[in-house]
């Protein structure tokens, strides 16, 4: 038995990509995307060498796309001066929403108003279950006595981008 459609009705879909009503029987099935329907004007198919995304990561399904990924907190940066002459240097951990923490970056300027560069860049490790194994700590030795130093440092993201500067510390080396 076959099914048959009332006498003077017609079956109306709408177009995937546009959004505009047509008769079922004049859409047809995208390349892209096979369960979709679309006007045979919109049709995209697929680019031959396009291939599914590889995913290493299997919690990466569930994530967000990384514009929408809000970069981490702010780290907190401490500091005194130690024997040597040297500077010892301690920070808070910075959170993310989602994304693992890779890097801190730790910028340095000498005298009151010389400009920061980038002074060490700490990989944070982490074990087999994504704990951290790294101490938030960093001695700067190259310190010079009766020198000004001013340091601030920023987290950097996996997919999230970098924070907002620290807190500016500066430290005389007397």
């Amino acid at each position: 038995m076959t099914t048959r459609y009332a006498p003077g009705r017609k079956a109306w879909g709408e177009c995937g990509r546009s959004g505009a009503r047509a008769l079922l029987k004049d859409l047809v099935f995208d390349g892209r995307f096979p369960n979709m329907r679309v006007l045979p004007d919109w049709r995209e198919d697929r680019h031959p060498q396009e291939t599914l995304p590889k995913i290493d990561d299997a919690i990466a399904l569930y994530r967000p796309a990384p514009q929408s990924l809000q970069p981490p907190t702010s780290p907190v940066l401490v500091g005194d001066l130690i024997a040597g002459p040297a500077v010892s240097l301690a920070w808070s951990a910075s959170t993310s929403a989602i994304a693992l923490i890779s890097d801190y970056l730790l910028y340095r300027a000498t005298g009151a108003d010389g400009e920061f560069e980038l002074l060490a860049m700490l990989h944070v490790e982490r074990d087999a279950f994504a704990g951290i194994t790294s101490v938030n700590q960093y001695t700067d030795d190259t310190v010079v006595s009766g020198q000004l130093y001013r340091y601030y440092m920023t987290a950097r993201a996996v997919k999230g981008g970098e924070s907002a500067p620290s807190n500016v510390i500066t430290i005389s080396a007397e």
